[in-house]
C-alpha cells in the first residue's frame, strides 16, 4: 500500500468517525412522529370522548386505549361527554426524550412519563366529570 493510499484510508476513517459523532450528538426524535398508546378514562366510566387528529374525528367510550402517531408538542383537545354530566375538556401534547426511549404526556400542564418499551403501561388521560345541574336544582 502506498503512502498516498494509507493517507486517503486514514482520512476516510477519520471522516466516518467524525460524522458518527455528530450524528450521535443530535437529539433523537424531538421532531419525529412516534406511535403512542394513550388510555382514555373517566369518572364515572362509559363517557364518550372525541377529538380531531390529522383531520380525522376520533371517538371512543371510556375506558379505552387508542394508538396513533403523534409529533412532539402538537396539542390535541379532547371532549368527554356523558348524559347528566357537564362536558369535560382536556388538552394534551407529548414530548420525547433525547434518546427516543421514553416520552412525556402533558395533560393540562400535568406531566406523565411513559416508555415506548413493549408491554409498558400507556399514559392516561383522566376526566373527572361533574354532575350537571338540573333546572330544578338551586
Amino acid at each position: 500500500m502506498t503512502r498516498t493510499s494509507r493517507v486517503a484510508l486514514w482520512s476516510l476513517l477519520a471522516l466516518r468517525l467524525l460524522l458518527a459523532g455528530v450524528e450521535e450528538a443530535q437529539p433523537q426524535g424531538q421532531g419525529t412522529p412516534r406511535r403512542v398508546r394513550i388510555r382514555f378514562i373517566s369518572d364515572p366510566d362509559r363517557a364518550q370522548f372525541e377529538f380531531t387528529f390529522n383531520n380525522q374525528k376520533v371517538t371512543g367510550r371510556t375506558p379505552s386505549t387508542k394508538v396513533f402517531t403523534l409529533s412532539s408538542g402538537s396539542p390535541v383537545r379532547v371532549v368527554f361527554k356523558r348524559q347528566d354530566y357537564n362536558d369535560c375538556v382536556k388538552t394534551f401534547s407529548t414530548s420525547w426524550s433525547e434518546d427516543g426511549r421514553s416520552g412525556t404526556l402533558i395533560v393540562d400542564k400535568d406531566n406523565q412519563a411513559f416508555s415506548f418499551s413493549t408491554g409498558a403501561k400507556p399514559p392516561e388521560i383522566l376526566c373527572e366529570m361533574e354532575p350537571a345541574k338540573r333546572s330544578t336544582d338551586k
